[in-house]
């Protein structure tokens, strides 16, 4: 995936911890070319934090009474072995964590996700199909969230939010438009539900508007992004 901004910040990714993987679990599942797996993050950062002084932690995926992972934390006073009960996810399920296909698409960027919250749980009473309604030019978007119904219209307006473009690995850029109109309907619900992302306290969260989809692509400030993905409503009132 692939984001760029008119923005002039410069990310950075944070460093990492060597980890070693050996999967000695073999899955019966004849549809699984490969092990992927589902884990609990609560029990994985728990793990995480036993190693933290640790000189290396091997990370084995193996079957002991059923899929776990072992933490093999090697520190000066000797190992110290950790299971993690883990699933094993069949193609099936793992399809369904797949990041859709999308085209390229310009977006725009949020604004502060704390306060956009607020104003969207206002609008709870009022009905579940929130119109995104979004005019991007060259550098600049103006963004409009509302709920309309038969007995009531209502709507906020966000002006001068940055101009985003996406683009999948291998498509090319896109040449900037000198305007362009994003609208779609999505569940209220949906879209309050990810705004939640603001207590990972974000550089940055960018919309985007597919063909099926809504993205809000969130810029974590320790290298940690979170994506996303809400449906589309069929048709706009």
């Amino acid at each position: 995936m692939q984001i760029k901004s008119v923005l002039s910040s410069k990310f950075k990714t944070c460093s990492k911890r060597k980890f070693k993987f050996r999967p000695t679990f073999k899955s019966e599942n004849s549809f699984c070319v490969s092990n992927s797996i589902s884990i609990l993050v609560s029990s994985c950062a728990h793990s995480l934090r036993s190693g933290s002084a640790a000189d290396e932690i091997l990370v084995k995926l193996s079957k002991k009474g059923g899929p776990v992972l072992t933490f093999e934390i090697r520190t000066p006073l000797g190992p110290i072995l950790q299971d993690v009960p883990v699933s094993v996810l069949s193609a099936i399920r793992l399809a369904e964590c797949c990041e859709p296909e999308n085209e390229s698409v310009t977006g725009f960027t949020l604004p502060p996700l704390a306060k956009l919250h607020t104003v969207i749980d206002r609008m709870k009473g009022l009905g579940n199909d929130l119109e995104i309604d979004a005019e991007i030019g060259e550098e600049k978007a103006d963004l409009s969230l509302g709920v309309h119904t038969d007995m009531v219209n209502v709507a906020t307006m966000y002006k001068d939010l940055n101009r985003a473009t996406f683009g999948a690995e291998g498509q090319s850029e896109l040449e900037p438009e000198a305007f362009e109109r994003r609208k779609a309907v999505v569940d209220r619900r949906n879209f309050s539900r990810c705004l939640y992302g603001h207590q990972l306290q974000p550089k940055h969260a960018i919309c985007f508007v597919f063909q099926n989809s809504v993205m809000v692509h969130l810029m974590g400030s320790w290298g940690v992004t979170v994506t996303y993905y809400i449906p589309k409503r069929l048709s706009l009132h």
